[in-house]
């Protein structure tokens, strides 16, 4: 609740300085200088404003989700290390040498075997293929 009050303000500050903005304009065009520049420059002021609001509740979301991440203790919270090992399908625990030596095995009876036979290439056409765009030629 606490972000959302500003960011309203924020916008409402924005759209009263493209107001103020565009009364600045039309006094400008009317040839009246001095009202043309107190609307631009309240106009920045306006704009100012609503950055300084939309920064507050950047801040603010900031905070909560550091705050968040934070137990009561202090310590930051580090999410690998409270993480359960997972286990494999047979019930043991994950083992990252033994995933690395089967990857290795599988690559080294691979290079043994020599490299893949490829794919048969499909039977060619008896007659060529009509073409299937533009005009149709006779």
């Amino acid at each position: 609740m606490k972000v959302i009050l500003p960011i309203g303000i924020g916008f409402g500050l924005n759209a009263m300085s493209h107001n103020v903005g565009l009364r600045g304009d039309l006094a400008a065009s009317l040839g009246n200088r001095g009202a043309a520049l107190s609307n631009h420059v309240s106009a920045l002021l306006l704009t100012i404003a609503a950055f300084a609001c939309f920064g507050y509740a950047g801040w603010q979301i900031w905070q909560r989700r550091k705050r968040r991440d934070e137990p009561a203790d202090g310590l930051p919270i580090i999410p690998s290390l409270v993480k359960a090992p997972r286990a494999d399908a047979d019930g043991e625990a994950f083992d990252p040498d033994a995933v690395l030596a089967r990857y290795l095995a599988k690559k080294q009876a691979a290079e043994l075997s020599g490299p893949p036979e490829p794919p048969p290439l499909p039977p060619s056409p008896s007659e060529p293929a009509r073409p299937v765009f533009g005009r149709k030629q006779r």
